[in-house]
């Protein structure tokens, strides 16, 4: 990752791939829920989130394709 300050990023998942580095899903209350994002500069490890989440925000890193693009999913344990 290019050598940035004050950059929001978390680790990189195949999200990145599933959602095309636009979409994610936030995780609240026992659901997920779909949320249109902008990814910056990625590395093998991390991406930077420059849009549509904030610091604290709990996002799903791994595939999203079982979710089907709905708008909200019931998460179980």
């Amino acid at each position: 990752m290019s050598q940035k300050q004050d950059v929001l990023k978390i680790k990189r998942g195949a999200f990145v791939e599933t959602g095309a580095g636009k979409i994610a899903y936030l995780i609240n209350e026992g659901q997920a829920q779909r949320q249109s994002i902008s990814i910056g500069a990625k590395s093998i490890h991390e991406v930077e989130l420059t849009s549509g989440v904030k610091a604290g925000d709990k996002l799903i890193i791994s595939s999203l394709a079982a979710f089907q693009n709905q708008q909200n999913v019931m998460l179980s344990n």
